[in-house]
């Protein structure tokens, strides 16, 4: 029995722990969005953000940016909102059809957008505002309402006396309408050949009104060349008909030499850059031509001198033919070994006057050369020391064998392709004393 009347309260408890946390937190942690608009005059902090007509979210702050020119506002939207796709639409509502107060934003979420990151900023366009009713009468002040007043009074009157013939050119307009369309749509596509003739024709009226005072003798000689013309109307129709036979036969020809026209042009285009290449390389050619003629009388005797030496020459070519693999191999080792050589460069260079520079009396720094002679010990000839037996005996000794280029200043090239690694530098691994 006290588990029966336990049970109810169980279950109130239950409800009214998630009708709290609803109530409290909405749907879940919160995300936040922006987007800047002009103007957000409608858009006060706190609004509902709804998706489906479910509470999503709100309006968070609002602050200006861009000098007070536009406006920053924040969506915090939980969980069942988010992720937010890009794409997506904040549009501003009213509450009801007869209600201006109480507006909500109503989310409308892209599906195929990219995920927008915690913070993001949304694309321009992303809040959408109506038009408020302030807004629209505003724009009616009291110039616009009289103006607009006699525009009404003016068009009752002037179409009421307009009332049948405008009904009779309502009836006629279609295919005059669409022929004006034909028209417009033709000066439309062809506005740089339209712009053309006006200038031309302006050129032409120029032209005529300069030359006004010759306009009479110029209509008048017109005028004979017309009657001269007409006189002859039966030889011109004469020569017209003889004329159509050989205009068609023109026309025909006209047309197999387009293409060959059109193939000369193919040519052409193909062998202009090889003519402008050759009328480049004239000048080295013709030079080079002249060369070749003056050096041909001693090339003739030189090929004759080789000539007469080929027994002397023959076995010296077979000699030479049987030690180039020999020559190869020391060709390429020499590269190697120039390749481990040209780091010792400044070495090699400073070799002569570090040692004049020792030996002389004054150096602009000290009079004379001054040495630190130590007593090496050796030891027995029979039991020498090695290298690292030597350095750990002597501290003040620097080992390097091979010495790495720049050894001298401190700042050691190591090769170790070259022998020369840090392993030059560890007396414990001297190569003598390993062999």
């Amino acid at each position: 029995m006290a588990l029966r009347r336990l049970v109810p309260v169980v279950v109130a408890a239950v409800a009214v722990a998630v009708f709290g946390v609803l109530i409290a937190g909405g749907g879940g942690s919160s995300h936040s969005v922006y987007a800047v608009v002009p103007e957000a005059a409608a858009v006060v902090p706190g609004l509902e953000v709804r998706a489906a007509g479910v509470r999503v979210g709100s309006t968070g702050e609002i602050v200006p940016v861009d000098g007070g020119r536009a406006a920053k506002v924040e969506f915090k939207l939980d969980d069942r909102a988010w992720p937010l796709r890009g794409g997506s639409i904040f549009q501003l509502r009213w509450g009801g059809t007869g209600s201006f107060s109480a507006r909500y934003l109503n989310l409308d979420p892209s599906t195929d957008g990219p995920k927008l990151a915690d913070g993001a900023t949304l694309p321009k366009g992303s809040l959408q505002a109506p038009v408020e009713f302030d807004t629209f009468t505003a724009m009616f002040d009291r110039g616009v309402r009289s103006d607009l007043s006699h525009t009404l009074q003016n068009t009752g009157a002037t179409l009421k006396d307009a009332v049948q013939p405008l009904r009779s050119a309502l009836g006629s307009a279609p295919p005059v309408a669409e022929e004006a369309n034909q028209i417009f749509r033709s000066l439309q596509e062809n506005h740089d050949a339209l712009h053309a003739l006006l200038r031309s024709g302006d050129s032409v009226v120029n032209a005529i009104q300069g030359a006004d005072p010759g306009l009479g003798l110029l209509l008048s000689g017109a005028g004979t060349t017309f009657a001269a013309t007409a006189s002859r109307a039966h030889e011109l129709q004469v020569t017209l008909d003889r004329l159509q036979p050989t205009l068609e036969q023109m026309r025909s020809t006209l047309g197999h030499a387009d293409g060959t026209l059109q193939a000369a042009a193919d040519l052409t285009d193909r062998i202009g850059p090889g003519v402008s290449e050759l009328r480049r390389l004239s000048h080295p050619l013709n030079r080079l031509l002249g060369s070749v003629v003056r050096v041909a009388p001693d090339a003739r005797a030189s090929l004759a001198s080789v000539r007469a030496a080929t027994p002397y020459l023959n076995p010296l070519l077979s000699r030479a033919t049987s030690l180039m693999p020999t020559l190869e191999s020391i060709g390429r080792r020499g590269v190697h070994e120039l390749r481990c050589i040209r780091p010792y460069t400044p070495e090699i260079v400073s070799l002569a006057s570090n040692w004049g520079d020792f030996f002389s009396y004054v150096d602009d720094k000290d009079k004379m050369a001054r040495v630190a002679a130590a007593n090496i010990y050796g030891g027995l000839n029979a039991a020498p020391l090695n290298a690292d037996q030597a350095s750990k005996t002597f501290p003040g000794l620097v080992y390097g064998f091979p010495r790495p280029p720049g050894m001298s200043a401190d700042q050691p090239w190591f090769l170790p392709q070259c022998g020369a690694g840090p392993d030059a530098l560890d007396p414990a691994k001297d190569p003598e004393a390993r062999q």
